[in-house]
């Protein structure tokens, strides 16, 4: 009679395997957790604005007028005005609402809302319109 001896256990090939997979799948979660991390900030810098534009829109529909204050400010030829906050209601903001450093947004006569730290950091506009 011939008798069939199982083997039981792993072999060193597909522990290594194992290891090497899970290596692979541990930096891409890394990876991919740093850069949402890093995106978060203007995902929130972008929500704020688009709320900015809708209170913004019902203001000026129920005031005739940009809540705004201070005088006009020059950015590559175009005016822009800093937005008074406080005569919007229910505002809360992730960004904008400090003083110092020119840290705020800025509306134009067309309502569009920018934020001005993205502006001179970036070299370019963040605003929702087209």
């Amino acid at each position: 009679m011939v008798t069939i001896k199982t083997k039981k256990g792993i072999t060193i090939i597909s522990l290594v395997l194992t290891i090497i997979i899970i290596s692979i799948l541990a930096t891409v979660a890394i990876y991919s957790n740093k850069s949402s991390k890093s995106i978060a900030p203007y995902n929130k810098m972008l929500a704020d604005i688009t709320v900015l534009e809708d209170k913004i829109l019902v203001y000026y529909n129920k005031n005739h007028e940009i809540p705004i204050t201070g005088n006009e400010i020059l950015i590559e030829g175009e005016s822009y005005y800093k937005i008074d906050l406080t005569k919007l209601d229910n505002l809360t903001l992730n960004y904008g609402i400090g003083e110092e450093n020119d840290d705020y947004y800025l509306v134009n006569n067309n309502l569009e809302v920018y934020y001005l730290e993205g502006i001179e950091k970036l070299g370019k506009r963040f605003h929702t319109s087209n």
